[in-house]
């Protein structure tokens, strides 16, 4: 039985870095994919306090080296460092650490979602400000988070859209087949 409990928790770790990274690798609208939503879940449903940071890097990392974004400029990195950053913050808010067993009803989720929409948003547009992107003043401040609206639109319906799927799928199985869902 821990043998296959085990092996249902290496499924699900796998499964979710598939999810993430083909989200990513998909035609998608921009900033439309999974990984949010599975930072989200990793930091509600992993115990193992390395695993549920790992699963939503190990998807960003497969998925940069797919789209070939390893040897981007400088400037680039510093962009990318927030973002993972970012991920890394949003496994917090999903953590049971921080949330009581209530977080797995469904205002929970969409508020823990928007959440990580918004410090996605805010997280990664500052850096991309601190990159250069927009000039080192408050008005290229302003100009850069102006810019990003439209793209944090899709982060937000994309972040709702995978958290529905994911924790949904997975309370769903946890009724039909208990013994795949243990973790």
């Amino acid at each position: 039985m821990n043998n296959k409990k085990s092996y249902n928790t290496i499924y699900l770790i796998a499964g979710f870095i598939l999810i993430g990274v083909f989200s990513r690798l998909i035609p998608h609208a921009p900033n439309f994919t999974a990984i949010g939503a599975v930072a989200l879940f990793s930091g509600n449903y992993i115990k193992n306090q390395s695993l549920k940071y790992i699963i939503p890097i190990a998807a960003m990392s497969l998925s940069d080296i797919f789209l070939n974004l390893s040897g981007a400029p400088l400037p680039f990195l510093t962009v990318h460092i927030s973002i993972y950053i970012t991920f890394a913050l949003v496994v917090m808010i999903g953590s049971e650490d921080y949330k009581d067993s209530r977080f797995k009803k469904t205002p929970n989720i969409i508020l823990s979602s928007l959440a990580a929409s918004s410090l996605f948003f805010i997280i990664t547009n500052f850096g991309v400000w601190l990159a250069g992107g927009y000039g080192y003043s408050l008005t290229g401040l302003a100009t850069c988070y102006a810019a990003a609206i439209p793209f944090f639109g899709n982060t937000i319906i994309g972040d709702l859209t995978y958290c529905a799927i994911l924790f949904g799928a997975y309370e769903y199985i946890k009724i039909q087949a208990p013994r795949l869902a243990t973790n």
